[in-house]
C-alpha cells in the first residue's frame, strides 16, 4: 500500500518545453519547403514540416536584439528594454 502512496502526489506542473529558433535576416523565400525550388535547405524543410511557420509576422521594432526582446516577453520594445541602446531586458518581466 504504502509503495501506491506516490500515485495520490498531486501532479507537479512542469513549465512547456520551447525551442524558439530565429534566423536573423532570412527571408522566407529563401526556404524550399516555403517555395524556393531552386535551393536545398533539408535541414529547414524538416522544421517547416513539424514545426510552426508564421506566414506573416511583423517586426514592431525591427533591429536583431530589440525585436528579440520583444518576441521573449510579449512586449513593446519601450517596455521590454527600458535602457535601449546598451540595456538588458527588465528582469520583473516574464520571459519565455
Amino acid at each position: 500500500m504504502l509503495a501506491l502512496a506516490f500515485l495520490l502526489q498531486p501532479a507537479v506542473a512542469r513549465p512547456p518545453n520551447i525551442l524558439l529558433i530565429v534566423s536573423d535576416d532570412q527571408r522566407p523565400d529563401t526556404i524550399h519547403a516555403l517555395g524556393n525550388a531552386l535551393i536545398e535547405t533539408p535541414n529547414l524543410d524538416r522544421l517547416v514540416a513539424r514545426g510552426t511557420s508564421f506566414m506573416r509576422a511583423y517586426a514592431g521594432y525591427p533591429i536583431c536584439h530589440v525585436s528579440r526582446a520583444q518576441i521573449l516577453t510579449g512586449t513593446h520594445a519601450l517596455k521590454a528594454l527600458p535602457k535601449y541602446p546598451g540595456g538588458a531586458i527588465d528582469p520583473k518581466l516574464a520571459t519565455l
